[in-house]
């Protein structure tokens, strides 16, 4: 279905009409655009919670599809959860990561790893008031964050090579991520502002 969004950080103060075969188009201030969660003030916040949300479900329709779940062994459990829920936790995380906080104090609190200690617990069969640290110490499971960054790492290398390869085929990306080097080095809040912090 065809929608409207109009971007902007502030709430427009004039009430936009979009038509389309003389048929008024619908504005929203929210979109799923190839399974990710866009928002007209730009923040991608809603994106990461979708996702874990999603994964959660993911996990118990893997489980009710799993004969005699209750004999399988942990680290089988494990690793159903590393190659299929995984991938769905993660999913464009390289981009919005940006809008958590990157304080490991505050890690257990966001949505996605949330989740993932939800899983472990689990996957173990202990308590949910069980310890988080303890349950990723039992399973050998780094927490969910370190694997956004390192996705984020990789994507950010990944820009900069395309930067410097003169690539003509990612003019759109290319410009983007100018766009936002510029925010950056006027010491806006954006994308690249957050990868610098996870480089200090």
């Amino acid at each position: 279905k065809t929608k409207v969004m109009v971007c902007s950080t502030r709430k427009p103060k004039i009430c936009y009409g979009f038509y389309y075969n003389n048929s008024i188009v619908e504005i929203t201030d929210r979109y799923k655009y190839l399974g990710i969660i866009l928002q007209s003030n730009g923040s991608l916040k809603h994106a990461g919670e979708d996702l874990a949300a999603r994964a959660r479900k993911a996990y118990f329709a893997l489980k009710r599809k799993l004969p005699f779940d209750s004999n399988l062994s942990p680290n089988l459990l494990l690793k159903l959860y590393n190659s299929i829920i995984v991938p769905i936790l993660t999913y464009s995380s390289e981009i919005w990561i940006s809008d958590f906080k990157t304080n490991p104090n505050n890690f257990d609190k966001t949505p996605f790893e949330k989740i993932q200690n939800f899983i472990l617990r689990n996957i173990l069969g202990v308590h949910n008031k069980a310890s988080n640290l303890a349950t990723k110490l039992e399973l050998g499971v780094l927490p969910i964050h370190v694997k956004i960054y390192q996705l984020a790492i990789k994507y950010y290398s990944r820009m900069n090579n395309l930067i410097k390869s003169n690539d003509n085929h990612n003019v759109l990306l290319r410009n983007a991520y100018l766009e936002d080097k510029q925010l950056c080095i006027e010491n806006k809040k954006c994308w690249l502002s957050c990868i610098k912090s996870l480089q200090r």
